[in-house]
């Protein structure tokens, strides 16, 4: 929890910055992103305030980022909230606005929760396709990190689906990017592996 106070406590910094500079895009992207920090915080209503002003500022300026961060930051809070439906539909709503912006590395963001959230409502299948869509614009992007994260989202997935050599070949190619960071998604699927 340390790391998320502390990131609560540097984004609001950086949104009063914003604000005092009178910078709507840059603030609506702070909203947007101490959204995020208060929504895994479980700080729900703070997260939805600041989604909602941050929304009206990237709508306001007709800013894709913002809106995009901020449709992540209401999906955080509906994450904490337990409404999963409504953090799907959060997180389309981001991708969306990313795509339409020219972002497409920044669309693809929203597939770690995304799939999180089909495998907690028992919809693996899509868990599976939005991972199998994310992983090559990971890899042709060069981020090696995200790629590996979402090759443990996928083991993660076969299994729900009853397929566990496809689970072990999706960990160890996970375990071979995650491998050499300290990283708990590393540690998570070393543990799969049976190798921790």
């Amino acid at each position: 929890m340390r790391g998320v106070d502390e990131a609560i406590s540097l984004l609001s910094a950086a949104l009063a910055v914003a604000e005092a500079q009178h910078s709507p895009q840059l603030a609506a992207s702070a909203h947007g992103l101490l959204a995020m920090a208060l929504g895994d915080a479980g700080l729900v209503t703070e997260a939805r305030a600041h989604v909602r002003k941050g929304l009206r500022l990237a709508h306001e300026i007709g800013d894709t980022q913002g809106i995009g961060v901020n449709h992540m930051g209401a999906a955080a809070a509906a994450f904490h909230s337990g409404d999963l439906e409504e953090a799907i539909d959060s997180l389309l709503e981001s991708a969306r606005a990313y795509r339409e912006g020219g972002l497409p590395l920044r669309a693809a963001w929203a597939s770690h929760r995304l799939m999180d959230a089909y495998r907690a409502l028992g919809r693996p299948q899509e868990a599976v396709r939005v991972g199998e869509e994310a992983l090559p614009l990971y890899r042709s992007m060069n981020d090696p990190l995200l790629a590996g994260r979402i090759l443990g989202r996928l083991g993660q997935a076969w299994t729900d689906l009853g397929e566990p050599e496809r689970a072990r070949r999706c960990w160890q190619e996970a375990d071979a990017i995650l491998g050499p960071y300290d990283m708990a998604e590393g540690r998570a699927v070393r543990r799969r592996l049976g190798i921790d």
